[in-house]
């Protein structure tokens, strides 16, 4: 047997029902009930194209009214005369702005280069102290240190530094770190003009001798040397 429903309390009742038992509301057939949903669900679609083609309509009239934008030619220039010129107050202003700008500008250039120029001068500085170091310890080295004779001849002096005291009028010193060698030129008490190269490195000694120009042979060093010391 068919069944239908109670809308009153939604209880399943017999076909041939017509009034609830549950609650006393009178109830319709099974087609009465079946053409109410049907009506429903077509009012329902009906509603909803109805929706729909509101929807439709606002968007063709809004679309419509908007203000269409004309295509511009990309070879035709943009009009000056539709842009509203600006003040001169606003002017006066915008030009400060870029005097500001360029200033700064120029203070952020100056002073990275003078970053710069302090860098380099620290490097400068501190390679100049490490020679200067290097310098006064190889001079100080060469003057404390003698020479090695053969001989067995006692000599009158002692070190370097007061062989060259005493045989040289004038005369100054140079250092080459990189070669650990130090040089000495004076001109001597005899009007030649010498060239000592001393290599400074575990031990002090005499790599060459140049006396007016010319290299003294490796032989000669010692008797060279001697007359300094004597």
């Amino acid at each position: 047997m068919k069944k239908k429903i109670c809308h009153g309390c939604g209880a399943q009742l017999d076909e041939d029902m017509k009034i609830c038992p549950y609650c006393g509301r009178l109830v319709s057939s099974s087609s009465q009930q079946e053409n109410r949903s049907a009506n429903s669900r077509r009012a329902a679609v009906s509603n909803g194209n109805v929706r729909q083609n509101q929807r439709r309509n606002l968007q063709r009239t809004s679309y419509s009214n908007a203000p269409q934008r004309q295509a511009r030619n990309p070879q035709q220039p943009v009009s000056q005369t539709s842009q509203k010129p600006l003040s001169k107050r606003k002017q006066k202003k915008l030009q400060k702005q870029q005097r500001r700008y360029e200033r700064d500008e120029k203070r952020q250039k100056r002073a990275i280069i003078l970053r710069r120029i302090g860098k380099i001068a620290t490097v400068a500085v501190v390679i100049a102290a490490i020679y200067l170091v290097i310098f006064f310890v190889q001079v100080f080295r060469v003057r404390l240190s003698s020479y090695d004779f053969e001989s067995e001849m006692t000599m009158s002096k002692d070190n370097y530094g007061e062989a060259i005291s005493d045989y040289f009028e004038d005369g100054s010193w140079s250092v080459n770190p990189f070669t650990g060698s130090c040089t000495y030129k004076g001109t001597s008490k005899h009007d030649e003009e010498y060239e000592i190269v001393f290599s400074v490195k575990l031990k002090v000694e005499v790599k060459s001798i140049t006396i007016d120009g010319e290299e003294v042979d490796d032989d000669a060093v010692e008797i060279k040397m001697m007359g300094m010391f004597i």
